[in-house]
């Protein structure tokens, strides 16, 4: 990589003192290094400001705000940055070792790419036999449309925008949707990069208003479709490996 291409990580957090130094510490293990993690406090109410402090270095950088939900947090975490690639990473959830050292080189290999996303693999908090919890695997992996599995030139949030602060859910799928529609090229490949951690205080356990918010962007999608083209025409698919 050149040394140029600077790398930057966005986390956001609200109330993630339990989980976040999990994240940072997977970010820090990777081969290819992170320039800069960007951490947005998105109004905890619990100590995650001291477990961030105690995580201190020069990678590190923290934004507390007042709670503006996920694409709020987003935003500012893209304003905060400087990299010419962007990641993100949920308090909660944690890195392969190797993504970036995945990624990054599948990134440099096709310059018409604007992203390259890879696949997530579902971890559920159990208790185990001596009282303790951990992380286990639950399901197969799976592709996702989630930021966290992606690289992502900045360019392309220069084209496609910033995240909707309406889409309190399903702001990732909506984000994607309009670069989709914009023609960014996507490329998908099978490797796990993410482990998305299940546990009770998970945003997306609220499924209806989960359902109300997948509505409301696919309603949207379709009505840009519709007025760009006169009719709402279907995407290309991603499954197909070099889109």
């Amino acid at each position: 990589m050149p040394e140029t291409l600077r790398i930057s990580t966005i986390i956001t957090c609200f109330n993630g003192a339990a989980f976040v130094a999990d994240a940072i510490a997977s970010i820090r293990r990777q081969a290819i290094p992170v320039a800069e993690i960007v951490v947005i406090d998105d109004g905890s109410t619990d100590d995650t400001a001291a477990v961030i402090a105690s995580l201190a270095g020069d990678d590190l950088f923290y934004h507390a705000q007042a709670n503006q939900g996920l694409p709020g947090a987003r935003n500012a975490g893209l304003e905060q940055s400087s990299g010419d690639l962007i990641t993100f990473l949920d308090y909660d959830d944690v890195w392969t070792d190797n993504k970036l050292a995945i990624q990054v080189p599948l990134l440099q290999a096709q310059p018409e790419l604007g992203m390259v996303v890879g696949y997530a693999q579902t971890m559920r908090l159990v208790k185990q036999l001596d009282g303790q919890t951990a992380f286990e695997p639950y399901d197969a992996p799976a592709p996702a449309l989630s930021m966290n599995g992606a690289v992502i030139h900045r360019e392309v949030f220069e084209r496609v925008g910033r995240f909707d602060p309406e889409q309190k859910y399903c702001d990732d799928w909506d984000w994607y949707m309009r670069a989709r529609e914009l023609g960014v090229r996507i490329k998908i490949h099978e490797d796990v990069v993410h482990y998305y951690r299940r546990h009770e205080h998970n945003m997306t356990n609220n499924v209806e208003v989960g359902n109300q918010h997948t509505l409301m962007m696919l309603k949207k999608s379709l009505e840009r479709r519709r007025k760009q083209h006169g009719a709402a025409q279907s995407l290309p698919s991603l499954l197909k490996r070099d889109d």
